[in-house]
Formats: C-alpha cells, structure tokens, sequence
C-alpha cells in the first residue's frame, strides 16, 4: 500500500506550523519588563521671542529610529487655570522623527491671539508620547500563514493515490446472514 509523504506526515507538519504560528503570534512585549520613564526625555533648550513670532528650541533624547507626538503649551506662573495650547505651530510638532538634536517650533501667536498676551511670567510646557505603529506586518504574516496551512491541509487531506484502499461501496459488501426464526 502507497501512502504519499505529506499524507504519512500530516501530524509533523501540522505541529511543526502551529509551534511557530503560536510563538509568532504571543506578543512578547506583554511579557516583557515595562520601559523605563526615562527612556523618554525632552528639555527645552531655548526661548526666542520675535516681534510677530516665538521660536521654542528643544531636544528630545529618545530613540531615533521611532515616531513621537509632540506638542506644546503655553503656561503662566501661579495660574493653574491658564492653559493654551499652541496651535498656529510650524516646525518640529506634531508626530513625526524628532529624536537627536536640536529642534525647533515656530509659534505665531498673533495667529492664535491676534489681541496679543499681557502680563509676564508665562512658560511653555512640551509634552511628548511615543507613536504606536500599527501590526500591518503581523496581519499579512498571519494571513500568509493561513494559506500556506490550508494548502497543507488540503493536500494532506486530498484524494488518496492509486494503491491506497478506499471504502467499497454498497454493491461490493456483502449480504448479512439471515436473521434466526423461531
């Protein structure tokens, strides 16, 4: 009787996709130790007040190869309630590579306020978070490996080659024998 390779090793290949399916598929970030809070850092460096505009120099020390949000408000000493948030902004704000060196924001303020700020003691505040980036490879991955197990399920599942038995039909088996009367 002549079985084919992939029939005879359904069970290896079966286990030796799913082993790797599984590994591939728990997140080991989940298990990982969390980051540490210093591993982002962001100082501003410099204030440079213009006439029509403010110019807010700052280096974030992080990671360079990922993306991050940055964003900027303005603040007043002694005034908790007092929050603006910097929104005619140009520059390095926003998400985008900021990481490594000196980077830059424009604020034109007289866009945001065109009736100018009075008073003294403001400061900015930057704020920084790390940009999740999407599991598009994972997705693809796992659907690949979809199809690459149902053809191997399908061959190994498929017809059976010439020399193999099959189940005889109706008209081969035979009669049963005669019930007993009494």
């Amino acid at each position: 009787m002549r079985i084919s390779r992939v029939y005879r090793y359904r069970r290896q290949v079966i286990a030796g996709l799913i082993l790797p399916l599984l590994i591939w598929c728990v997140n080991s970030t989940a298990f990982a130790a969390p980051a540490p809070q210093d591993e982002l850092r962001i100082t501003i460096k410099a204030v440079e007040v213009k006439p029509d505009y403010i110019i807010v120099s700052y280096e974030l020390v992080a990671p360079a190869a990922d993306s991050y949000e940055v964003s900027l408000v303005l603040l007043r000493e002694g005034s908790s309630s007092f929050r603006i948030p910097v929104r005619a902004a140009s520059g390095d704000i926003g998400e985008g590579k900021f990481a490594g060196g000196v980077r830059q924001v424009r604020w034109e303020f007289g866009k945001d306020y065109p009736r100018g700020l009075s008073g003294e003691g403001f400061y900015f505040e930057i704020s920084v978070s790390k940009v999740k980036s999407s599991n598009l490879l994972l997705y693809v991955g796992l659907g690949g490996l979809a199809a690459v197990g149902g053809a191997v399920a399908l061959l190994a599942g498929g017809k059976k080659s010439e020399g193999t038995t099959s189940t005889p039909s109706p008209a081969e088996l035979p009669m049963p024998p005669a019930r007993p009367t009494n």
